[in-house]
């Protein structure tokens, strides 16, 4: 079987728009109990699928399928949405319709071009939602008579500022396009800007995520060279951008969250951003890697040029942004299983393989029965009560769930943090100290009082700490599968098994958790029980390039020299630039 799904993605790859082999390739995923994996293809099948009434049997039999494989796994909410995808009519080839969220706080006069610009550079249908993070000038004022003078436009004023997650979460929880565009108030769009990022989901069906060009930006979304001056010359130099990339498109691994357009179904999907990451920073790139993982893709729309300012937010609310970067890169590791040591200067792999916890979707606040409306609709207000139920117990800047202020947690965990991105690790461990035994609940602060007892060389008792916040988290088996690997390094090797079999005991194909494992029996020559985990991990990730290199250091280590030169071959057949090709 799975020789079967390797045979109709190689077909897919060459075929990207043929219904039948997408139909194909999601029953087989089923049938080796991959749901999301089936869901995604299914997703892609119902957006491309022509009005054909054979495929489009087909496509609701699968969805039934699928229905009610989640429904035995008890989630009957996503077996619901795919029997609702079943009922939807094929999408004609016209522009989808889209829901545009503006978040502000703050920053007036910025937020006030913003939308200038997008009432007057924006043709195709669309609704516009601005959402108020607890402004303090008057730009709550404003927004009511914005939404009092166009019926196309509805404001939420919110009582607190709920962070750059919090708040387009609140926006895309009332959106009703089949495309959300998520905009800063930062930013002067450009003629056709909108029509141009719809129209290169049109030409890629597969594409969940798009986004435009920009002066402000990293990475290939970066236009370098900038000729105009103001608002004015910004239209011409826009119009003239366009006309010279009219209708090139490029694939990515992610795009920045100043403009990102996400379509309906991968909203419904892994749900809205990660409200873990609060002010902002790496919430973009953690939805790229949300949606990339569940087999969707990542386009630049390079025929749409955007103005963004860039950093305005962060200096509104007079927040220190180097601080900020660091805490949510430490919040983004820990989430994605990366090394304690990852360095934020050289980032992360693209193909960032994620632990089952990183994947969970992401639920938007229930609007309808925490904000109350004016007689027209189009002005919802944050109920106070509801401003503060929001607890989450992974992150430091929402309410903590013992009682205690979010500033006196976030403060003590900022500070915390900030001692250690000064490599000031006595200090780092007795904040973090402190903080566990006020905070007894709350994982994050085992995990970096774990980070900082391991960097002053206390092995033992900052496994002890790490081993703490696994069993607050018992679902995030990437922490345990950390605290594996680290005893290993340090040669505490029995502590080490015992977390790695742990992991097994809850998802007997944990990748990370069988070639560690097999590493350590390896080491201590128990090789029966190392060909035993590896093969294992070959029955079910047999492309893995670390798989491979694991089933050819075995047989070198067994003296099968053949079949170690084949299993190398192999390697190199998928990633020539493989560490152990290097050696």
């Amino acid at each position: 079987m799975s020789q079967a799904r390797d045979s109709a993605r190689a077909l897919l790859s060459a075929l990207p728009e043929q219904v039948d082999i997408m139909l194909t390739l999601a029953n087989i995923e089923l049938s080796l109990g991959n749901l999301e994996a089936a869901e995604a293809q299914l997703i892609k099948a119902g957006i491309v699928a022509p009005d054909d009434e054979a495929l489009r049997a087909d496509l609701a039999r699968s969805l039934e399928t699928l229905a009610r494989h989640f429904e035995q796994r008890g989630e009957p909410d996503r077996a619901a949405l795919s029997r609702s995808r079943a009922n939807r009519k094929p999408a004609k080839k016209t522009l989808p319709t889209a829901s545009v969220v503006v978040l502000c706080y703050n920053q007036l006069s910025l937020t006030k071009e913003c939308i200038d610009s997008v009432l007057a550079h924006t043709s195709t249908a669309y609704e516009l939602i601005v959402v108020d993070n607890a402004s303090s000038d008057d730009t709550a004022s404003y927004l009511e008579g914005l939404a009092e003078a166009h019926e196309h436009v509805r404001v939420i004023l919110n009582h607190d500022n709920l962070g750059f997650a919090g708040g387009n979460n609140c926006g895309m929880a009332i959106a009703e396009g089949d495309v959300v565009v998520l905009l800063n108030n930062d930013t002067v769009v450009t003629d056709g800007w909108l029509s141009g990022m719809l129209e290169t989901f049109v030409r890629h069906p597969e594409a969940m995520l798009v986004g435009p060009r920009s002066n402000y930006v990293t990475g290939p979304q970066l236009v370098e060279r900038v000729d105009y001056r103001d608002v004015e010359t910004l239209a011409g130099f826009g119009a003239a951008w366009k006309n010279a990339h009219r209708g090139k498109d490029e694939e990515v691994s992610r795009v920045i969250g100043f403009c990102m357009a996400i379509r309906r179904p991968l909203l419904e999907q892994i749900g809205g951003l990660d409200e873990g990451f609060g002010r902002g920073n790496f919430e973009d790139d953690d939805y790229c890697l949300r949606c990339r993982a569940h087999g969707h893709r990542v386009f630049i729309s390079h025929e749409v040029f955007i103005h963004h300012e860039g950093g305005q937010s962060f200096k509104a609310a007079g927040i220190d942004y180097q601080n900020l970067l660091l805490t949510n890169w430490n919040f983004f590791k820990r989430k994605w299983g990366l090394p304690a040591e990852a360095n934020i200067q050289t980032g992360y792999a693209a193909d960032l393989k994620p632990p089952a916890t990183a994947l969970a979707p992401v639920a938007l606040p229930p609007i309808d029965s925490t904000y109350s409306s004016n007689a027209s609709g189009r002005i919802l207000r944050q109920s106070r009560s509801a401003s503060t139920d929001t607890s989450s117990a992974s992150d430091p800047a929402r309410p903590a769930s013992d009682g205690t202020s979010i500033d006196d947690r976030g403060t003590a965990f900022d500070n915390a943090e900030a001692a250690a991105a000064n490599g000031d690790w006595p200090l780092a461990t007795t904040l973090f100290s402190d903080m566990t035994k006020q905070y007894p609940s709350f994982a994050p602060g085992f995990v970096g009082l774990a980070s900082s007892l391991f960097a002053s060389g206390h092995v033992e008792e900052g496994g002890n700490a790490l081993e703490a916040a696994c069993d607050l988290e018992p679902e995030n088996l990437a922490l345990r599968v950390q605290l594996g690997v680290t005893m290993a390094h340090a040669g505490i090797l029995q502590r080490a098994e015992k977390a790695f079999v742990k992991v097994l005991s809850i998802d007997p194909d944990h990748l990370d958790a069988l070639l560690s494992l097999a590493q350590l029996c390896r080491a201590s020559d128990h090789l029966p029980e190392a060909v035993q985990l590896v093969s294992h991990a070959h029955q079910v990730h047999p492309t893995e390039p670390d798989v491979i290199a694991a089933v050819a250091e075995l047989a070198l280590q067994l003296g099968d020299e053949e079949a170690a030169k084949m299993t190398l071959a192999e390697l190199r057949r998928l990633d020539p630039e493989h560490p152990l090709l290097q050696t």
